[in-house]
């Protein structure tokens, strides 16, 4: 790389040399070079300020929750006869402690700048209590009466047993028996009167309540039992903290620069202002105007001064003139606009006419430039795939490289591979079936078709098709397998080839035939 008049510091101008080398070496060896004949015939650097307003939207939030009793883990916190006027108080001094100088500082230094709203505080401030109007927790019965005793539903409707008693289960209320012989036997359970006392309630047609256990009242469930309500008055503050607006005559990528310097925290900042490569920065604070608490959406500005390295370097590439665009953050970026685009051209041109043949044969055409064919050749057939992989590679190349391009080389190939596979499918249909035929031979050899001929015809049918489809899942990974072979040898690369609907289709048909020919011969041996 070649430099004429050098506009800053030496030692800059030395770190600046070896940051471009740095950034150009991907882009040589996707060129197939070892370095690029960039020639840049300028290095005045430009040191510019940008005026950024950080602005923090705060949202607050009053709301009240009710316990029964008393809220667990708030000892702290006191219970006071006007809760409103604390949490005002209390919600005031968050407020402003949150809108601290030092405090928008240091939100801004931890990253969190676009990244959504941070709770701030969602805190219980005050308690206030209030009776229920149970009184004591309690609530009466009202299936007994507050008794705690209820009328006996075992012995409730024998009004032949009478009082207390239920027919007797021995006899079933004959009394008694006879033997063969014609004797008369008392029941023993009851004694030859036919019924028994109650088992329930002993006689005495009442017993415990089952609704409150014999209380004569529940636990109230409103209060749980406690008697009172607790009353939990909550404040909530979310901060959002967003890049608002910016004032400077940085040039469009920069400023993306400074806006991602200032989302990813400010956290390395250069403290020397004199620095000629390095970008530095100072915090001013604006008092942020508050006219007190209330449920609302506040705003706060905090300016952020930065000063940032950058220049629009006039290049040269093969004799055409070229820009670099550099700028100075954490990292140095670099962007190439498209110079590489003058080879590119000349390989689309003839691409349309590769797309017509072999992979292989589009690839040696360009194999002189690495990072195409290095890419190409684990490029899966897919719309999804070529669009993932025009996308890295733009990136990749910090735009030396047009997308739409790479897109064209990359649609081109894809023909020329979509072609290959789908003859490289039918290939291994045609090749893998008498080796999956094979298969089946053996397992028909081993008894496995004439064990299916044992079912009823209805059973079999159904054994039928799932033999199908067995042999279309063997044949299917048997074709994908053949398939991905055949590829990886023509294209020199990994192949992640899945079948498509007519690949699979002609799986399924072979595996019918299979069981169809398997079910057939084992009924006619039989």
């Amino acid at each position: 790389m070649d430099q004429t008049v050098a506009r800053i510091s030496s030692p800059a101008l030395k770190l600046f040399d070896e940051e471009l080398k740095t950034a150009l070496a991907p882009i040589a060896r996707f060129a197939g070079l070892e370095t690029l004949p960039l020639v840049v015939k300028s290095s005045e650097f430009k040191r510019s300020t940008a005026a950024v307003n950080i602005d923090f939207l705060v949202t607050t939030d009053f709301r009240t929750q009710r316990f029964a009793g008393h809220p667990a883990n708030a000892n702290h916190i006191p219970i006071v006869n006007n809760p409103q006027a604390l949490v005002k108080e209390k919600a005031d001094a968050r407020f402003r402690e949150a809108l601290d100088a030092s405090s928008l500082r240091g939100v801004l230094r931890e990253g969190v700048v676009g990244k959504g709203a941070q709770i701030v505080c969602d805190e219980a401030y005050a308690l206030s209590r209030s009776n229920c109007g149970c009184g004591d927790g309690t609530v009466d019965c009202r299936g007994c009466s507050t008794t705690g005793r209820m009328t006996c539903r075992n012995c409730e409707f024998s009004f032949s047993a009478g009082a207390g008693k239920v027919t007797c289960y021995g006899c079933h209320g004959q009394k008694g028996s006879r033997d063969v012989e014609g004797k008369w036997y008392n029941c023993g359970t009851c004694g030859g009167h036919g019924t028994i006392w109650c088992g329930w309630c002993g006689g005495s047609q009442q017993r415990t309540c089952e609704s409150c256990g014999g209380h004569g009242v529940h636990t109230c469930r409103t209060c749980a039992g406690n008697g009172f309500f607790t009353d939990a008055y909550f404040f909530k503050m979310e901060m959002t903290p967003v890049i608002g607006s910016v004032a400077t005559k940085l040039p469009p990528h920069a400023i993306e620069c400074v806006k991602e310097w200032i989302a990813s925290g400010l956290k390395a900042h250069a403290a020397d202002k004199t620095s000629s490569v390095l970008p530095w920065s100072d915090f001013q604070t604006a008092k942020a105007s508050y006219p007190g608490w209330k449920d609302g959406v506040y705003r706060a500005t905090l300016p952020v001064s930065c000063e940032v390295t950058h220049a629009d370097l006039e290049a040269e590439y093969s004799g055409s003139p070229s820009v670099v665009s550099y700028v100075r953050i954490h990292e140095p970026r670099f962007t190439f606009p498209n110079f590489l685009d003058y080879e590119l051209v000349r390989i689309a041109a003839k691409t349309d006419r590769l797309a017509a043949g072999r992979p292989s044969a589009f690839l040696r055409e360009i194999s002189n430039v690495k990072g195409l064919t290095g890419g190409l050749r684990d490029f899966v057939s897919t719309n999804s795939w070529r669009e993932y992989w025009v996308n890295e590679t733009a990136a990749k190349m910090k735009g030396a490289v047009s997308s739409k391009y790479l897109d064209r080389i990359a649609r081109d190939y894809q023909t020329s591979l979509l072609r290959f596979e789908r003859n490289a499918v039918a290939q291994s249909l045609f090749t893998m079936t008498p080796l999956v035929s094979a298969f089946a031979a053996v397992l028909w050899y081993f008894g496995m078709f004439g064990w299916l001929m044992d079912f009823t015809r209805d059973t079999r049918v159904v054994l039928f098709f799932l033999t199908g489809l067995f042999f279309a899942v063997v044949m299917n990974y048997a074709v994908r397998y053949s398939t991905r072979r055949k590829v990886e040898y023509e294209v020199n690369g990994i192949s992640l080839l899945t079948l498509g609907l007519p690949g699979r289709l002609g799986c399924f048909a072979v595996g019918l035939l299979i069981a169809h020919v398997g079910l057939w011969t084992s009924a006619v041996y039989q």
